[in-house]
């Protein structure tokens, strides 16, 4: 019983894990509050995410603000295009409208699209890449990696959208660390991803 609550114990490992998911999520949304730096917010987001089975100590908050730092241009530049893209895509939806072979085409470019965006971030925070290695990359990916997507693509939706409104006990759980549980969650599946990616 002491070994469980000893300072490389059990308890302890859960304690520090949710303490900097909450701190995490907390840097998360104060960085991305202007709105035009949510890109940046992300891959900062995603930068820690990726490290953090890595870490040794609780400090996240120097982390998160040094990737801030490093990838503010690029990676608003990023959160910039994926809003221009939802409004398109909405716009586009909107336009073309019923069920035409056209608009299932649509939606087909759509469903890859989604997929991609889940890599945009995450790339940004892991590799040194222009935005159009970037972008290309993550079509990639998603394409090749179909089902890994699709699950990182589910997770978001699940814990950020659906059980929050399905367990309304979950909801303040989900406010102090749903954001950046979600992207330590996604980033079991991306570690594996970008494994692939490494060795090529």
């Amino acid at each position: 019983m002491a070994r469980f609550f000893a300072l490389d114990g059990k308890a302890y490992r859960i304690l520090q894990k949710i303490y900097q998911l909450i701190v995490l999520n907390v840097l998360f949304v104060i960085g991305a509050l202007p709105i035009v730096t949510v890109g940046a917010s992300l891959t900062a987001l995603y930068s820690m995410a990726l490290k953090l089975d890595d870490l040794n100590t609780v400090a996240v908050a120097p982390g998160f603000w040094r990737a801030y730092r490093a990838n503010w241009r690029q990676g608003s530049l990023l959160g910039l295009l994926v809003i221009g893209l939802a409004a398109g895509m909405v716009g586009g939806y909107w336009w073309i409208g019923g069920t035409s072979p056209v608009m299932i085409a649509v939606i087909a470019v759509y469903a890859v699209a989604l997929l991609a965006v889940m890599y945009i971030f995450p790339l940004a925070a892991r590799y040194q890449e222009t935005i159009g290695q970037i972008l290309r990359n993550s079509v990639t990916l998603a394409v090749g990696n179909a089902w890994e997507s699709i699950v990182i693509f589910l997770l978001m939706i699940a814990v950020i959208f659906y059980l929050p409104f399905k367990y309304h006990w979950l909801f303040i759980i989900i406010l102090l660390m749903g954001f950046a549980g979600t992207a330590y969650l996604q980033s079991w599946l991306l570690q594996r991803v970008f494994a692939k990616y490494d060795q090529d």
